[in-house]
């Protein structure tokens, strides 16, 4: 294989196993954040039930921030890395709250919607602000 576009933890188990030299990474390009998707009907409809995930999410996030070793067990089982490997993941990952969409990150995946029409990866662009559901009251408490 001549280059090899990753994320972790499989980064964390190329780095251990292989040594490789790193062409390039996203840092200063994206913010690299997760998205949770659900149709605009039910996001709609329960706004309080995507406001417990959020809670539920964050929580979770805070579980393995503080219960470091539990965490390594628990992803090396779920995803058949080993331990030493996952141990390297979670200690560079940051903290990942969950909470509503921010006009930051909306702006973010616009710039990204429109380089890749710009470089005809899509077939028409995108209005991103379009599809980014944002709750009408409080969704969650982060």
């Amino acid at each position: 294989m001549d280059a090899w576009a990753i994320w972790d933890p499989y980064w964390a188990a190329i780095e251990k196993s292989l040594n490789p030299r790193v062409l390039t990474t996203s840092r200063g390009l994206v913010s690299n954040h997760s998205y949770y998707l659900a149709s605009r009907d039910f996001a709609n409809l329960h706004p309080d039930i995507i406001g417990i995930l959020f809670d539920e999410l964050t929580r979770s996030d805070l579980f393995v921030q503080q219960n470091h070793a539990e965490a390594v067990r628990i992803v090396a089982g779920s995803t058949g890395l080993d331990p030493a490997t996952i141990d390297v993941y979670i200690r560079r990952r940051p903290r990942a709250p969950v909470g509503p969409l921010t006009a930051a990150m909306s702006d973010e995946q616009q710039g990204i919607a429109d380089a890749f029409f710009r470089q005809k990866l899509i077939p028409k662009p995108i209005r991103v602000k379009d599809v980014f559901w944002q709750p009408q009251g409080k969704a969650g408490s982060n």
